[in-house]
């Protein structure tokens, strides 16, 4: 099952200044962590969407951005 990254507005307007200012690599990951949750599985670019599997009875939970999305087929 795909499902979107729910984001505020105002997280997305911090998290695209704190982006695009001169803060530290360190700050920036931790901005992307704390209101996305992480980055894309496939490619690292910033998650939009998780994907949540069944993996023989364990819950998998990955992530991907929009791009990435795009080029996988996913059922469910």
């Amino acid at each position: 099952m795909l499902k979107p990254i729910p984001v505020s507005d105002a997280d997305r307007e911090y998290l695209n200044k704190v982006l695009a200012s001169n803060k530290s690599p360190l700050t920036k990951h931790l901005a992307v962590q704390k209101i996305v949750g992480g980055y894309c599985s496939s490619c690292g670019a910033i998650a939009s969407k998780k994907a949540i599997f069944d993996a023989h009875g364990a819950t998998v939970i990955e992530k991907y951005c929009d791009n990435c999305v795009k080029s996988m087929k996913f059922r469910g």
